[in-house]
């Protein structure tokens, strides 16, 4: 798996620090690693290295998917990376305004 870098020294450095928080469900970067993990095993069984659109609501399984599908090896549209970009660098800032 090609984890983002973010998400590997993350959960290397504070697997326990919480990643996200949807409001129902509460994920640390050691088990937000793993379900990404799981869902790239997933996604390398279709065709690894093809592009992969995601369609989705703005949910945290669409999240873990994006993550799962750029770690996958396969490549999110422009637009589906741009797009998480800006999540991230929400979810950034939250995690500044609440550590």
């Amino acid at each position: 798996m090609e984890t983002q870098n973010w998400l590997l020294k993350q959960a290397a450095t504070q697997p326990n620090q919480i990643a996200i928080d949807d409001g129902n469900e509460r994920l640390s970067f050691a088990e937000l690693k793993k379900q990404v993990e799981v869902l790239v095993g997933k996604i390398d069984h279709l065709n690894p290295g093809s592009r992969v659109g995601l369609l989705a609501t703005n949910t945290l399984m669409s999240y873990k998917l994006a993550l799962a599908i750029m770690c996958s090896g396969a490549n999110l549209s422009e637009e589906d990376q741009a797009k998480l970009r800006e999540l991230n660098t929400k979810i950034s800032t939250l995690q500044l305004t609440f550590s």
